[in-house]
């Protein structure tokens, strides 16, 4: 825990936001993608878990206004409505339970796929939340269930063509002449059986 008060303390001492800072941190420091594949996967976990459980501990014991920031609205540049409807054309596939410690595994497959990734960010704090509730505040659809989006004319009105994909290997074809596509996908989890 002591490497961690060292590398943490001006930001979590710091008076302005600190979940950009430990966000970032999860991402460069724990969660750091050129170490995955690992040759030991479990040690990759265990390390990596031993890092944030030490994070946690430190933050229940001095920084509970942190908290507070978890509640707070998404920023601006993470508005998943504003980015469909103001960066025309686009499109967002949201992997619906994916983890911070999954990003390396994500940013893998997107390489061995030949995508290159241009951004990794994140938009939602630790705080466990609902999915329908995540869907009311992000696009402002109240009572909505990922498997109900595509028939949301809500969605449609504003141009943007959604997708649900509840399973890794479900197809569909996209309406390529949306100016905006959302795709959500329940999180692969047996994806990565293999790549372990």
């Amino acid at each position: 825990m002591i490497r961690i008060l060292e590398q943490l303390f001006p930001t979590l001492t710091s008076p302005t936001l600190r979940l950009p800072a430990i966000g970032e941190w999860l991402l460069n420091e724990v969660w750091q993608a050129n170490n995955y594949p690992h040759p030991d996967p479990a040690a990759f976990l265990r390390s990596g878990e031993e890092k944030v459980n030490d994070l946690e501990g430190l933050l229940c014991a001095s920084a509970w206004r942190l908290y507070d920031e978890f509640q707070a609205p998404p920023y601006d540049n993470r508005n998943l409505l504003n980015f469909l409807t103001d960066q025309r054309p686009c499109a967002t596939v949201v992997f619906d339970g994916l983890s911070l410690r999954e990003v390396p595994a994500i940013l893998h497959l997107a390489k061995e796929s030949g995508f290159t990734v241009r951004e990794v960010g994140f938009s939602q704090s630790a705080i466990p939340s609902e999915t329908v509730d995540f869907i009311e505040e992000r696009l402002g659809l109240t009572g909505t269930s990922p498997v109900q989006l595509p028939g949301r004319q809500a969605l449609k009105e504003k141009g943007i063509a959604a997708y649900y994909y509840p399973h890794p290997n479900h197809r569909e074809q996209l309406d390529a002449a949306s100016p905006a596509l959302l795709i959500w996908s329940a999180f692969p989890d047996a994806t990565y059986v293999g790549a372990t």
